[in-house]
């Protein structure tokens, strides 16, 4: 009697990847030979199994796939051992190995060729490895047949010859090959799928889509504004941060302008219960990580799995400024102890801990393009199903070690900065922090909100043009561009405004405006650099401009270039200079370009 059979678990290696379920478990380098690929796999997993390296490359990969296959959940003490089958197929048995043993023997053939060969030796490790003891076959055939293996194994099911079955194909021929498993029960438990033959042909043809990643909450501190909402009003308003610099004591005030964010230390410290004595960095990133986790309002998140991935460049080097002007003065002041966790990476630790983060995290400094690249660090994990939630992006506060360093550098602009001017001078240093609550579609839908948007394509590239010039092509730009609308499976049209990196400084504007005009001419979008409000936040941008892009989506916003005058001779484009709201905005483009060529682009699309 014909019954409904379930696909309970499932395992596709090709193309040096491995997936179970549709996620990602494991994807080495394509360059990597296939016994070096299957070693690497062999090694992620927690078995001792000294046959395996007794196998040819054929084995090894059909072993493997079953490793995997049965792994994370699959209860074979249910069952009897003859209640188990094993089932492959394959076009080529295992001529790889044939070939390679006749060319290493090409005066003659040995008896002992295929001994080693048989093509049921795949089902027979299988077998011997799990203590199976059902049907056991390996079908020769030109070409995968998801419909003769499932009417096989269904009758096979229906007729309680068997009660569960490993079936699919395992092929290896040189550098090509595949194993695509399956295992089919009779018991419908849990998240799987009929045992049909266009189940198994779409499993077997296309990986499962890579879930979609939802924006659910945001939060931002900057010079314009010490929320979202202070930063939209000072948009609407026009209204730059830039100023003479007040909370940093340096040699410079009076003589180039700064974004700073308006709050002193004691003030961040208090609005969060820290200590004063802690970095700037980490009071700024705390503040806007708050914000954004209270914005997405997520239910039962204590239930869920959070990581926290958090970008910056100087770390806590503002206290370390201030311990060793004293300490170099007389080394007996102070303790060195004080000073010791001032690296990037505790910023990230110290604010996970007060946000109650413990199930992920990382710190990502990467120049300019820090916060972008934690942003989309963050949607891979969750696309990965390492985690189901992601607050995202990155805080830089201002020191006297980047401003000197950007003096040095002679791209500070003594005035407030103009990006994409023709007349422009150079860049004005900002500060502040930015974070993305990144989601699963799983928790999206639990929400008591609508999600934000979704990030829907992202790219990280990299000219290695110079340590801190962008090459004058912008081809890093250009190919991180390019690659984050492949992503998204957008094209050019389809962005309706790009929040550009917008420096101010010569190089900058010139490459990036190149990139745009190589990928985009000679239909534009609306584009334009809120840096002209917030200053350069350096590791902080990405998260800051990606909050600002989401806003745009939101709000359907275009947000002006301020102090925009002449147009770049090179290009016919040029920055908007208004504030527009009511806007039709479904794709946002958000560029983050740093030191040393590392190029990211961020694209926000409308659900």
């Amino acid at each position: 009697m014909k019954q409904d059979n379930y696909i309970t678990s499932s395992c596709i290696i090709s193309n040096h990847t491995v997936y179970k379920n549709g996620a990602v478990l494991l994807s080495e380098q394509a360059a990597i030979d296939v016994p070096g690929f299957l070693n690497a796999v062999y090694k992620t997993l927690d078995t001792n199994y000294a046959r395996y390296y007794k196998m040819d490359n054929l084995n090894k990969l059909g072993w493997l796939a079953s490793e995997i296959l049965l792994s994370g959940g699959f209860d074979k003490t249910k069952y009897k051992p003859e209640d188990i089958g094993v089932i492959l197929s394959n076009r080529n048995s295992s001529l790889d190995t044939d070939q390679r043993y006749l060319k290493s023997v090409a005066d003659g053939a040995s008896p002992s060729l295929f001994v080693y060969t048989l093509p049921n030796i795949v089902t027979g490790e299988i077998c011997i490895r799990n203590h199976f003891k059902g049907e056991d076959a390996f079908f020769i055939a030109e070409d995968f047949d998801a419909g003769f293996i499932t009417n096989y194994v269904g009758k096979l099911l229906d007729d309680d010859v068997l009660q569960a079955c490993i079936c699919g194909w395992v092929e290896l021929l040189g550098k090509e090959y595949k194993a695509a498993l399956f295992l089919i029960e009779k018991v419908k438990t849990g998240d799987v799928t009929l045992f049909t033959k266009e189940k198994v042909t779409k499993i077997f043809e296309n990986k499962k889509p890579l879930q979609d990643v939802f924006i659910a909450g945001i939060g931002v501190i900057t010079a314009i504004g010490n929320n979202v909402a202070e930063c939209l009003s000072s948009f609407e308003k026009g209204e730059a941060g830039m100023a003479n610099i007040t909370h940093l004591d340096t040699v410079h005030a009076g003589k180039v302008p700064v974004a700073e964010v308006k709050m002193t230390n004691v003030e961040l410290a208090d609005i969060n219960g820290m200590e004063v004595a802690m970095s700037r960095t980490t009071l700024l990133s705390l503040t806007a990580a708050k914000e954004a986790l209270k914005d997405a309002a997520i239910p039962g998140i204590e239930t869920l799995r959070i990581g926290f991935v958090s970008a910056n460049t100087v770390g806590g080097m503002d206290k370390s400024e201030d311990f060793f002007i004293d300490f170099i003065a007389n080394n007996s002041k102070g303790k060195l102890k004080n000073v010791f966790d001032h690296e990037c990476g505790s910023m990230t630790e110290v604010v996970a801990n007060q946000l109650g983060i413990k199930d992920y995290m990382t710190t990502i400094s990467t120049a300019c393009s820090s916060s972008a690249n934690a942003i989309f660090y963050g949607a891979r994990l969750i696309r990965n199903d390492v985690v189901d939630i992601v607050v995202a992006g990155g805080a830089d506060a201002l020191t006297k070690f980047t401003l000197n360093g950007f003096n040095t550098l002679m791209i500070l602009d003594k005035e407030f900065c103009k990006p994409f001017d023709e007349n422009r001078r150079g860049l004005n240093l900002g500060e502040g922090a930015g974070y993305v609550v990144l989601v699963s579609e799983k928790v999206m839908k639990t929400l008591n909100q609508s999600a934000y948007c979704k990030l829907s394509g992202y790219n990280n590239s990299n000219d290695a043009f110079h340590q801190t010039a962008s090459s004058p092509e912008g081809t890093g730009s250009y190919l991180a561009m390019k690659g984050a609308l492949e992503k998204a499976g957008l094209t050019t049209s389809d962005i309706d405004y790009i929040n550009l990196h917008g420096t101010g400084t010569p190089n900058n504007d010139n490459a990036e405006g190149t990139a745009v005009k190589r990928l985009f001419d000679p239909h534009y979008p609306p584009m334009s650099s809120t840096k002209s409000f917030t200053g350069h936040t350096l590791g902080a941008s990405g998260g800051i401009e990606a909050v600002f892009s989401v806003l745009a989506i939101k709000h359907g916003l275009i947000y002006p270039n301020l102090r925009f005058e002449t147009k770049m001779h090179e290009f016919s484009f040029e920055p908007e200079t208004r504030f527009k709201k009511g806007q039709a905005i479904s794709h946002v483009m958000s560029n983050s370009f740093g030191f040393g060529g590392n190029c990211s682009s961020l694209i926000f699309s409308k659900i």
